[in-house]
């Protein structure tokens, strides 16, 4: 089972079986440009951590990303502006890192049984002789404490843990590699008008005793999951963060399968 399910179901059953069943939205929205838009990032960082040049970096994200929103801050044009100052800025700093691998796809073994995962970039820090593996996130607004402060007890990064340390014999720890997007159409605090990003790392590291406890944690929630399908048990979880969710006009209709098949496409399988 594949870390994002167990999300989907902790923040709401209700949406984890709509996923379950394949629906999802039919037009593109912000989500599906964001989305876009954080996979062509994410490409255009793994040829550049393969050794590419910047001219075929640049050139892979033009060829990557479809744009399909009037917002500035996801137009190509932000995109390469955005590459190439990253590229810059870390110049120095990434030759204290050597690359083990880019966008390795893998199972971690937990209590119960194997389970897919997906890490952006494994490497080695140089002068201290660790190895960490590192998350490429992109957003469009400037990280806060409280952003920061998520990955202290994440289930997915201590999934990555175990699978590095299974992988490579150790894991120090992680690394989340900040890249946040924006445009401005006028100067605001001594800031240029135009666009501007800001690049930003942390480190995290997890002791054994809390890779233990998501491994028990982890267990119990596929337990749950389990006896929800077996009992087609799928309530949904009303709270504050409904507003972001993609099946939101759905449950604010009650849950009408008229609107649920007009707005939604639910896939079907080969």
């Amino acid at each position: 089972m594949r870390w994002s399910a167990i999300s989907n179901f902790n923040s709401c059953p209700k949406k984890y079986n709509l996923q379950r069943q394949g629906w999802h939205k039919t037009d593109d929205g912000e989500e599906t440009t964001d989305l876009r838009f954080g996979q062509a990032i994410h490409s255009a960082l793994e040829a550049h951590y393969k050794g590419a040049t910047e001219a075929d970096v640049l050139k892979l994200f033009k060829e990557t990303y479809q744009e399909c929103t009037e917002k500035k801050e996801k137009s190509v044009e932000s995109g390469l502006d955005c590459l190439k100052n990253y590229i810059a800025f870390y110049a120095e700093q990434d030759k204290d890192w050597r690359v083990i691998g880019t966008e390795l796809k893998g199972e971690v073994e937990t209590l119960t049984g194997n389970h897919e995962l997906h890490i952006d970039l494994v490497a080695e820090h140089l002068p201290s002789g660790s190895i960490y593996f590192w998350d490429h996130k992109t957003s469009s607004k400037s990280f806060s404490p409280m952003y920061w402060k998520k990955f202290e007890f994440s289930s997915q990064m201590l999934r990555y843990t175990k699978f590095v340390e299974d992988k490579f014999g150790s894991c120090a720890g992680c690394v989340i590699n900040g890249i946040s997007v924006g445009y401005r159409s006028r100067m605001y605090k001594g800031e240029s008008a135009g666009y501007w990003q800001k690049f930003e790392r942390q480190i995290f590291n997890y002791s054994k005793n809390l890779i233990q406890m998501w491994l028990k944690s982890d267990e119990k929630w596929e337990k749950m999951i389990k006896w929800a399908e077996e009992n087609d048990c799928f309530p949904s979880h009303l709270e504050s963060l409904c507003g972001w969710c993609e099946f939101y006009p759905y449950c604010m209709a009650g849950e009408d399968q008229m609107l649920l098949e007009s707005l939604y496409q639910q896939k079907t399988e080969a």
